[in-house]
């Protein structure tokens, strides 16, 4: 039976039937990306695949939050995750200045923040926020400046 199915093989392969399968498949699988694509107007074959990532980046605060962990991962010099993770939120290859991020956060005076990444003054402010007379020796040992 096992020489039976390559000789059927064979003999396709040598009509070029399973050249034009593949290629006909190969040419179905891009065309229904392609779909999504412009069915979604993602720019990216691949957030139609994460429904999460498609409900919420495309709100005003999932793009904020993008452009936040972008300009994170980029202090960092994280390019290689960079370069899985702007195509795959769909976001601009034009990133937003730092100064438009706070000013979209509402913050009035973005020359008080130094070079360290937007993200770090959040996750700073939330932390400061929570310390309380009541709460003080959890934050112990947290240190209260900015470096």
């Amino acid at each position: 039976m096992e020489d039976m199915k390559n000789l059927v093989i064979q003999a396709l392969e040598t009509r070029g039937v399973l050249g034009q399968i593949r290629a006909k498949l190969r040419s179905s699988v891009f065309k229904v990306v392609d779909e999504q694509d412009q069915r979604y107007n993602m720019g990216c074959g691949l957030k139609w695949e994460n429904t999460m990532l498609y409900k919420v980046a495309d709100t005003k605060l999932g793009t904020l939050t993008a452009e936040i962990i972008r300009e994170f991962m980029e202090y960092l010099r994280m390019d290689y995750s960079l370069s899985v993770f702007i195509p795959e939120c769909s976001i601009s290859p034009e990133r937003l200045k730092k100064e438009e991020i706070l000013g979209k956060l509402g913050v009035k005076n973005p020359e008080l923040f130094g070079e360290l990444p937007t993200l770090y003054y959040i996750m700073y402010y939330f932390m400061y926020s929570l310390i309380s007379p009541e709460n003080e020796k959890f934050f112990e040992g947290f240190n209260r400046k900015f470096y």
